[in-house]
Order: structure tokens, then sequence, then C-alpha cells
């Protein structure tokens, strides 16, 4: 099963609102990064990046803006996957220690029992 996005509103902060810069690229991020998680295929992937840059451009934001934020996003997405894998495998190998003496301890007592 594969997943893709889906939105009904693309209706975002202009870039000559009132908002903060900081807001305005906030939500630019916060969508890429939704992009990121949400689509399991490249292509999906790549189509609704395409989407979001037009409708930012669209809405004002200057096109290097957009473009440079999209690009940067691959390094942290890739990051940000890494660390999680790495966090997972982390994470069993310390369950599999915290259990590993109890589970010898158990063997041994039915060795014995044999």
């Amino acid at each position: 099963m594969t997943v893709s996005m889906f939105s009904k509103k693309k209706k975002y902060i202009h870039w000559k609102s009132n908002h903060s810069h900081a807001v305005k690229l906030g939500v630019l991020k916060g969508l890429i990064h939704r992009a990121h998680l949400l689509c399991d295929l490249k292509e999906d992937l790549l189509d609704e990046l395409n989407l979001l840059r037009d409708v930012f451009i669209s809405n004002g934001y200057p096109c290097k803006l957009v473009q440079r934020t999209m690009n940067e996003s691959w390094s942290t997405e890739l990051k940000k996957s890494i660390m999680e894998e790495f966090e997972e495998s982390e994470e069993n190998h310390d369950f599999l220690m915290s259990y590993m003496p109890l589970m010898c301890k158990v063997s041994q007592r039915d060795c014995r029992k044999s």
C-alpha cells in the first residue's frame, strides 16, 4: 500500500501579508516536511514538491527562496530519517540488552530440568 498527499485547500499565506518572514518560511518548510513524511513513492513526492513550489511562487514567494528551501529539505529530511532509524535500532538494542540476562536464566533453568 502506498501513500500520497491529499489536500483540499491550496491557499497559504501570501508573501505580501502582514505575517513575519519566519512564519511564512515556517509554513513552507512545514508543508515540505509533511510531503516528505507522507509520500511513499519518490514520484509522488516530486509531484507534491512541484505543486508546492508552483503554489508558493504564485503566492508571491521569491522563486530563489522557494527553490533553496526545497533543496535544503532533501539533506534535512535525509538526516532525520537516518537518525530515526538509528534511534529505533538503538532502542531494540537496549531492549535486548535489558532482557538478555533474564532470558539466559530462564533457558538455564529449562536446561537443568531436562
